[in-house]
């Protein structure tokens, strides 16, 4: 089939698709996991991009660091040469308990995925990533996520 005008010529064809399960994990700042279910994640790999959807339950009940929270073991390590983002949502108990933001994926060796929180004009964003103290602890309340990033 024929490019689009601003085409370079390349091939149109998938010569690596990918698409499956996988088992993401959050741990707070310290690296204590955090206990889900219900984890629903699932990825596809186009070429050299990876896109990544899927929701967390919070069945933790014990005490965590209140530090931000980290998503890791992604299905495949980030390139290190391009920044990476997508969007969060957590579902609170009700309108004003739901958080919302961006992640991304840093490009460190291991490869894991901050939640950073929307802030307003003026607020500062330095510290605003979402918290095991902002979510419900134990409870049926979803983090639904979706992000993509670059692999090589």
């Amino acid at each position: 089939t024929g490019g689009g005008s601003n085409t370079s010529g390349e091939s149109e064809l998938f010569s690596d698709y990918e698409q499956g399960s996988c088992t993401i994990l959050i741990h707070d700042a310290a690296g204590s996991n955090i206990s889900v279910t219900n984890h629903g994640t699932k990825y596809t790999k186009i070429g050299n991009r990876v896109f990544i959807g899927g929701s967390f339950v919070f069945a933790e009940s014990g005490s965590k660091n209140g530090g931000l929270m980290i998503l890791y073991q992604l299905p495949y390590v980030p390139a290190q040469s391009i920044q990476s983002t997508g969007t969060f949502w957590y579902d609170g108990t009700s309108d004003g308990a739901d958080v919302t933001g961006v992640i991304y994926v840093s490009t460190n060796a291991s490869g894991q995925g901050y939640l950073k929180q929307s802030t307003t004009i003026g607020q500062p964003s330095n510290n605003k990533y979402l918290t095991f103290n902002e979510i419900q602890k134990n409870s049926s309340r979803p983090l639904n996520c979706s992000f993509s990033y670059n692999v090589w």
